[in-house]
């Protein structure tokens, strides 16, 4: 049975402070059913239960359970949380028993934790409105820095500011991995090619046009110098070989970094190259005169992950 042995001494979920009787029925209701979940090997459908009953009713052993049950689904870092945090209730109360067994799960599952480090460089922090997110959620600036667990899988983390490119990477925890990342300088958002003053009488449309393609491919070798920059930073930074063998798996996380921002500066700098020559070829062989009407022009960059793309109006 699963609820046997060392599980016994939290057999009954004791309480770690008031809730109303309707809250306290509800909790236990849950409880009962996630046990009888647990019992039959269902952990993905109990655990959600667990967490509604401890909502409503924050007892001890329903924690307790509740990091079991993460636990045995994978998710490793907050069933350590949740281990912890029992103990911390149990002692508080003078429940030595229920203590120990807590704090004895919470260090046997620490060296199975990955351990993820956020690096925010000085010269990243400076950049106005900046937001720093793990797997969508805001870190706050005191975790910047600091070892944090996370569960096993795919763990994204994000970095915006406005008027600042966003940033974005992936790791793939493992149970025992450490891994530092650190957050590259957000290049600056290209600016959307100003509108042109109304084109005086003998401007023609394509000629606007050529100018507008012209400014739209200086801001998007604009970018990827920034982009080319960052690679060779990263680059610098990971102790690999030749073949991409990295010394720990930091290097090999900054040499990923590398190749993400080498191929980005390689596209727009590419891109950019054409787009300034045909607009020059545009606004050469463009007509020089269009009766006289007047025209106005706005175009717009796009730079992303998936590619580039510029749009342009002319009326």
């Amino acid at each position: 049975m699963f609820a046997a042995g060392v599980l016994l001494a939290f057999a009954q979920p004791a309480q770690a402070g008031p809730t109303s009787e309707l809250d306290e029925a509800a909790a236990q209701a849950l409880f009962d059913e996630a046990m009888s979940l647990m019992e039959a090997g269902r952990f993905s459908a109990a655990c959600p239960k667990l967490k509604d009953s401890l909502a409503l009713d924050p007892a001890i052993g329903t924690r307790f359970y509740f990091a079991t049950c993460l636990e045995r689904t994978g998710r490793l870092a907050s069933a350590w949380t949740n281990y912890v945090a029992a103990a911390d209730e149990a002692s508080t109360l003078n429940r030595r028993d229920q203590e120990r067994e807590a704090r004895w799960r919470a260090e046997a599952l620490r060296p199975r934790l990955p351990w993820l480090t956020v690096v925010v460089p000085e010269a990243v922090r400076g950049a106005a409105g900046l937001q720093i997110r793990r797997d969508g959620h805001a870190m706050r600036e005191a975790q910047w820095g600091a070892a944090i667990p996370v569960d096993p899988g795919v763990v994204s983390i994000e970095a915006s500011a406005p008027g600042r490119m966003p940033w974005r990477m992936r790791w793939v925890a493992r149970e025992g991995e450490r891994a530092t990342i650190a957050v590259p300088p957000l290049a600056a958002k290209p600016r959307s090619a100003s509108a042109p003053p109304p084109a005086r009488p003998g401007v023609s449309p394509a000629r606007w046009a050529g100018y507008a393609t012209g400014a739209a491919g200086v801001a998007a070798l604009g970018v990827g110098a920034a982009f080319g920059v960052h690679a060779a930073v990263m680059k610098g930074r990971a102790s690999c070989d030749a073949q991409g063998r990295c010394a720990t798996s930091s290097d090999a996380a900054r040499l990923d970094q590398a190749i993400s921002s080498a191929r980005i500066s390689t596209a727009t700098s590419v891109i950019g190259g054409a787009l300034v020559a045909g607009g020059v070829v545009l606004a050469l062989t463009a007509p020089s005169t269009d009766a006289g009407r007047p025209v106005g022009v706005s175009s717009q960059l796009t730079v992303g992950l998936s590619g580039i793309a510029v749009r342009w109006v002319v009326r």
